[in-house]
């Protein structure tokens, strides 16, 4: 099988997604919801309220993704297929945690009855240890052991290129486990691959025209494009790679989202509608990102004048939404999904034209992420 992503506009046949379930209790119930990259006014709630609601708000997702024709592959279902791989790999992580005495004899015996007991549902807990102790897991090569509470973002870990699966670094150890799991689930869907050595997040790489724009800022780097750029002959139905130097271009890797950091990724600051005339972004945004094209290495333009050649006009996403992420839309055949938090943006999608569904994404958005964020999707799913 061969997954294809030649343009993101084009029509949708396949979204691979993950619904939040008992992994995101770690962060909920943590001293601060922050320090795993969620909303930190989350300190003190019910957890089991909110994965309720997200649950409920995710299905809503979902069922508009199915009613634009796509089918739905959702990672646990997909990982199910590969369980006997996936034990194997927690075990030999474990024993290699164990013989560094990176986690007690405890804690091991405790995960290893887990895993036991629903192999999958383990791997998105992960092992239950101190925070400060985790990132020492990343550091030892053993980022499957932490747990994803992150994970109902799938845009972010790996990256549908042309007919390749690009396996991606994230910038945060928060989030280094999800990569490796989404590599396991899809690889009966895929045979050409390439796993990226520098850091890069899925948020940041919008495919639009065959071409592939590379955002660079906190969570992705300028190496990271230029290794894609590397990849560019491999990379069947993809003509060129742009990087996107964005506003937070030259701030520090791995920043958090915050209230005084309204954007995260490329797809946070503008997204490509199913009509190509048309973006949604936050145009002072927008006039701040250069664009280059990686084969002649010189900044060619600013971004809005780069889209101008298309004619593509950008609908002003409303400033008072851009920390629930209003540009953060998912095109889908001939529909925008949107969260529903966004009115005044919406309203302005609808007055331009376009087809607008939305989903209720109070809890969801907690995630600081939205409607892209949530979903991985490709053109096409093609026997070889």
């Amino acid at each position: 099988m061969t997954l294809i992503l030649y343009d993101e506009t084009e029509p949708i046949k396949h979204v691979f997604v993950h619904e939040p379930g008992l992994e995101c209790k770690i962060a909920l119930e943590s001293e601060d919801p922050g320090m795993w990259l969620f909303d930190s006014s989350l300190k003190g709630g019910n957890s089991s309220e909110w994965i309720k609601e997200a649950k409920k708000e995710h299905l809503g997702y979902v069922e508009l993704l199915k009613k634009q024709g796509t089918k739905v592959h959702y990672l646990v279902s997909l990982l199910k297929g590969q369980e006997s791989t996936l034990k194997e790999k927690l075990e030999g992580a474990l024993n290699s945690a164990i013989a560094s005495k990176l986690i007690s004899n405890e804690a091991a015996n405790d995960f290893w009855k887990e895993i036991l007991s629903d192999t999958v549902t383990a791997a998105l807990k992960g092992v239950n240890i101190g925070y400060d102790d985790y990132k020492k897991l990343m550091e030892a090569g053993l980022s499957i052991l932490i747990p994803k509470p992150n994970a109902y973002f799938a845009q972010d870990p790996f990256a549908i290129m042309g007919d390749c699966f690009v396996e991606l670094k994230p910038a945060t150890w928060q989030r280094s486990g999800e990569p490796e799991l989404w590599e396991m689930a899809l690889q009966p869907l895929y045979e050409k691959s390439y796993q990226m050595q520098n850091i890069s997040e899925g948020g940041d790489i919008t495919i639009f025209n065959e071409k592939a724009l590379v955002g660079i800022g906190t969570r992705t780097t300028e190496e990271a494009a230029k290794e894609i750029y590397a990849l560019k002959e491999k990379l069947n139905y993809i003509n060129n790679i742009l990087a996107v130097y964005k506003p937070d271009a030259n701030k520090k890797i791995g920043m958090p989202h915050s209230t005084d950091f309204t954007f995260i990724h490329l797809d946070t600051i503008w997204m490509p509608s199913y009509d190509k005339s048309i973006g949604i972004g936050n145009k002072n945004l927008i006039n701040g990102c250069n664009i280059t094209n990686m084969g002649n290495g010189h900044n060619s333009a600013t971004l809005d004048v780069f889209l101008s050649t298309y004619d593509h006009m950008i609908i002003h996403s409303n400033e008072e939404e851009q920390y629930s992420l209003a540009p953060n839309v998912l095109p889908l055949n001939g529909v925008m999904i949107c969260a529903d938090v966004n009115k005044k943006t919406n309203r302005a999608m609808v007055n331009a034209g376009l087809n607008v569904e939305t989903f209720a994404a109070e809890a969801l958005l907690m995630g600081c992420g939205s409607g892209h964020c949530m979903s991985n999707a490709v053109n096409y799913l093609v026997q070889k």
